[in-house]
């Protein structure tokens, strides 16, 4: 578990220094040295943030920084925040972890709206992945984990990219349905594969045979 005190302390300090270019100083009152950030174009009441550990380890110091800062423009521009555990890596998750990030942010004195379970996503998810499929833009791909990173790092076209739409779907229904084609499976997107980014080149999602702390055995996003 964090230490709370030392995160806050330290996720002051660090607020202040990062947000030091974009900040309006007040004047001469109590609060005359705390920097005030705005977010372009927010509008009152109508900011929404969102919280999102993954629920495999405890948080650090760089999780009480993001979270105070969520809450600082939640007050901000009387918005909401969100708690939403990102419950996508269900092999490294437990529920201890959910409970020890409750403990800690009630500690840091966040007040969210709700929490959330990117699970309770998924068929929104899993709705948007088959209409990229049916557009184009999407692909399955059985290529095996070294050889797509080393396509993917030289660059190479995978032998799944220009495979049919319909031959697509048929191996997406073979994830969904978890079987044993379905595992070895994964979704990418139709990217530019010449871009010096190789996050372009990532995979949308595949299966993860764990169940998740919010449901049961699901597709990993």
């Amino acid at each position: 578990m964090i230490s709370t005190q030392h995160a806050a302390v330290a996720s002051a300090s660090s607020k202040k220094k990062e947000l030091s270019c974009s900040t309006n100083v007040k004047g001469d009152d109590d609060d005359s040295n705390r920097p005030e950030a705005d977010l372009p174009y927010a509008e009152m009441g109508k900011v929404l943030l969102r919280f999102a550990p993954e629920p495999s380890g405890y948080l650090h110091i760089g999780h009480a920084k993001a979270v105070l800062l969520n809450q600082y423009f939640a007050q901000k521009y009387k918005g909401k925040l969100f708690l939403r555990f990102d419950d996508t890596n269900p092999a490294k998750e437990s529920n201890e972890f959910v409970d020890n990030i409750l403990i800690d942010i009630a500690t840091l004195g966040i007040n969210y709206e709700k929490i959330t379970y990117t699970s309770d996503y998924f068929p929104n998810l899993m709705e948007m992945a088959e209409k990229l499929i049916k557009e184009g833009k999407a692909y399955v791909d059985d290529t095996p984990k070294e050889q797509m990173r080393y396509e993917r790092d030289k660059k190479i076209e995978s032998k799944c990219r220009n495979q049919s739409v319909d031959e697509n779907l048929k191996l997406w229904n073979e994830m969904v349905l978890g079987t044993e084609k379905g595992v070895e499976c994964c979704l990418r997107g139709k990217l530019d594969i010449t871009d010096n980014n190789l996050n372009y080149q990532l995979s949308f999602g595949s299966i993860n045979e764990s169940e998740s702390h919010g449901m049961g055995q699901t597709l990993e996003y």
